[in-house]
């Protein structure tokens, strides 16, 4: 038996208490129907005391997130309340899988989610978490990591499997860096986050972190743990998921056009080299060497200061002959590539990969570990061409990544749905299919490019029908791709009330669909049927004037 209570901010907190509080006893559940956007859904369960196995517990994924500064004696009481509740759960890799963080200034893994499959070997591990002495404790960095290194299916979490997603974090201390941007980040991915302190911890920033105020516990002394466990074991046993009920929120584009004007620096004589942006391209093979080429070039004519062209040794005397402007690496398929690479992320803004990346298995392999080197340092990354066909393959390797943004074309994005839900997608409503794409790839932010561009992250929907053109010629997709790097570095680094509490990505996505869609019409207007993505690129200086500047 199951019931949902639907909520929407302040309705949540009256909902989500009332059943905190409900009885077991109690025949039916409260008559909760509210017409809202996002639902938690609470499956009702017989809750066990701690030696015997509560019944009808769903499949979950829990990840425990310690704080590792509280001492010996508090460390063996959290350790040994994991314990005790994983005794009641029903372990196993298709039922209830626990995994385990430690953290302080820095963070660390203790217990994967897929590292034990039975009680008896989790206990073993569990026995074996140690206290780690500090002064400071970052939670931000700890939530970041719990978010890209253990709620990842090559870590063992079953998101992409609509498996409900938990965290609880346990901590005696007020956290010394921000946790604001790294707790949306899991509420976005529809990740339910319990936050529980003691001592020196800050109610306030776990009401910040905690999914909702009603998941925020404040305990004298985590021995408590022990003596009533009821309170925190309630949440972990029963919530399943964040569910939605509603299609997305559709603002009208020109509600948006003006949020995009709010992340464009202004150009003053001020500034220096570089602060527009340095934009890296992975991509570029003897095959395919024009994508690469109009993706970064794009990016300089939209006002980024540096464009860096990481490709294959074969590719880079081409495309360095199409413009003196680019930076251009020919290591993509050297042995070291990876390293080549890595020393240049720390100046770079954003990266843009697959225009023109191939599908040699070197190549793939070494974007792929680039992409999760670059997601360690918080960067956007745009997904496109072959990049796309990696996801295919490997999901996990941008899934829940929020600052991560794929731009399929219809093609592309069928195969990304049938891959993560092994059926095509609703030919009669494709917004909705790109809703739950996104959703199912940990809301990521999508860009289904087609007669109107389709923006979404999974909560929120952007249409971009700005005219453009009935032709549609081969690497206009790169300009977007390339324009779109900029666009999200712009985004991000923005103050957060540039994009007036709309996801970065949305308006970067929009700015950068609005501004190819231009760029078409005004080429086709001048070329007509001749029309070629070169004449596009030259009318990216008076398209971005005419959309963003005037």
């Amino acid at each position: 038996m199951e019931y949902t209570c639907w909520f929407r901010t302040t309705d949540t907190l009256i909902f989500l208490q009332d059943f905190l509080k409900y009885s077991d006893q109690d025949q039916h559940p409260p008559k909760w129907r509210q017409e809202l956007t996002i639902g938690i859904r609470i499956d009702q369960v017989e809750l066990s005391p701690f030696g015997t196995e509560a019944s009808a517990v769903g499949k979950r994924d829990i990840i425990f997130l310690i704080d590792s500064s509280m001492g010996t004696i508090i460390i063996n009481a959290v350790r040994e309340f994991i314990r005790r509740f994983t005794d009641t759960m029903p372990i196993g890799p298709d039922q209830v899988q626990v995994g385990v963080a430690m953290f302080s200034t820095t963070p660390r893994m203790e217990i994967n989610l897929n590292s034990f499959s039975s009680k008896k070997t989790l206990n073993s591990a569990l026995a074996r978490i140690k206290p780690k002495s500090s002064v400071e404790v970052n939670i931000g960095a700890a939530l970041n990591f719990v978010r890209t290194n253990m709620l990842t299916a090559e870590s063992g979490s079953r998101m992409q499997d609509q498996v409900p997603q938990l965290v609880l974090l346990l901590t005696s201390k007020k956290s010394k860096d921000s946790v604001q941007q790294p707790a949306e980040a899991l509420r976005q991915m529809g990740v339910l986050t319990l936050a529980a302190g003691s001592r020196a911890a800050d109610e306030a920033e776990l009401m910040q972190i905690a999914f909702n105020e009603y998941l925020v516990f404040m305990l004298k002394d985590f021995r408590m743990l022990l003596r009533n466990p009821r309170e925190i074991i309630s949440p972990l046993s029963t919530l399943s998921g964040v569910v939605v009920t509603e299609s997305p929120t559709e603002p009208a584009m020109d509600k948006v056009i003006p949020l995009v004007q709010n992340t464009i620096p202004p150009l003053t004589s001020k500034k220096h080299k570089g602060q527009e942006g340095h934009i890296g391209i992975i991509g570029g093979c003897q095959e395919y060497t024009g994508a690469p080429f109009f993706a970064a070039i794009s990016t300089l004519k939209v006002g980024a200061d540096q464009s860096h062209v990481f490709c294959t040794k074969d590719a880079a005397p081409v495309i360095k002959s199409y413009s003196p402007d680019l930076i251009v690496h020919p290591v993509l398929d050297s042995p070291n590539a990876v390293e080549e690479i890595e020393k240049w992320l720390p100046s770079l803004h954003s990266l843009v990969v697959g225009p023109g990346l191939g599908r040699d298995d070197v190549t793939l392999k070494n974007a792929k570990e680039i992409i999760k080197r670059s997601k360690l340092r918080e960067m956007p990354i745009i997904i496109d061409g072959d990049g796309l066909w990696l996801v295919e393959n490997e999901p996990s390797v941008i899934q829940g990544y929020q600052r991560g943004i794929l731009t399929p074309n219809f093609k592309e994005f069928t195969r990304l749905y049938e891959a993560t839900h092994h059926e095509p997608p609703d030919s009669t409503d494709y917004k909705r299919s790109a809703q739950q794409l996104s959703i199912a790839l940990g809301h990521l932010t999508l860009v289904l490019k087609g007669e109107e561009d389709i923006i979404t992250d999974g909560k929120n929907m952007l249409t971009c029908n700005q005219e453009s053109s009935g032709r549609r010629c081969g690497g206009q997709g790169d300009l977007l791709s390339g324009s779109l790097g900029v666009f999200a570095h712009w985004a991000f680094s923005s103050p957060p009330d540039a994009t007036k509490g709309m996801n970065p990505s949305l308006v970067a996505a929009f700015g950068a669909t609005s501004l190819t869609r231009q760029c078409n019409h005004q080429a086709f207007h001048k070329h007509g049927r001749s029309t070629i993505t070169s004449d596009m690129i030259q009318e990216i200086g008076s398209a971005f004037k005419t959309l963003f500047e005037s």
